[in-house]
C-alpha cells in the first residue's frame, strides 16, 4: 500500500501566524495553492495552524479586515497524517473531518502536504496507465 510520504508535495507554502490575511491571499494566488501551512517563527518545521481559501472567503463574509493577522481566522487544531500512514488512512481522515488538504508530518515536523486533488489526479493517472494498450501482454512474453 502506498504511504503518505510518496504522495506528499514537499514544496509547502508556509507563513507565520502574524502574517496579514491579505498577504496570505496573495501567497495563495501567486503559488496557485488552496492552503497555507502556518509555522512557528523560530522553528519552521513546527506546524502552528493552517488557513484555506474557504477561511479567507469566510473572513471576508464576516467583515474581518484583510489587514488583520491570519491568526484570527486560522485553524490551529490541525488534522495531520504521519509519513508512514497509507493513502487509504489519509483519505479516511480527509473524509471524516471534511477537509481537502492534510498536513503530513515526520516525527512531528512538517514533511509535506496532500490534497484531495493530488489523490484524484494520481488515481486518474493510474487508471489511464492500467487501461492503456502498453500494458497488454503478448502471448509468449516472459519476464
Amino acid at each position: 500500500m502506498v504511504e503518505a510520504k510518496f504522495m506528499a508535495r514537499r514544496n509547502v507554502i508556509t507563513a507565520t501566524l502574524d502574517t496579514k490575511i491579505v498577504d496570505i491571499a496573495e501567497l495563495m494566488v501567486k503559488n496557485r495553492v488552496g492552503l497555507i501551512v502556518l509555522v512557528d517563527e523560530k522553528e519552521s518545521s513546527r506546524v502552528r495552524g493552517v488557513v484555506s481559501e474557504r477561511d479567507i472567503v469566510r473572513s471576508v463574509m464576516n467583515r474581518i479586515s484583510v489587514d488583520e493577522k491570519v491568526e484570527k481566522i486560522a485553524t490551529k487544531d490541525v488534522i495531520t497524517s504521519e509519513i508512514h500512514e497509507t493513502i487509504v488512512e489519509v483519505v479516511k481522515k480527509m473524509v471524516e473531518y471534511k477537509i481537502r488538504h492534510i498536513v503530513v508530518l515526520e516525527d512531528g515536523k512538517l514533511y509535506g502536504i496532500i490534497s484531495m486533488r493530488d489523490i484524484i489526479s494520481e488515481r486518474n493517472a493510474l487508471s489511464t496507465l492500467l487501461s492503456a494498450e502498453v500494458w497488454s501482454v503478448d502471448e509468449g512474453m516472459t519476464a
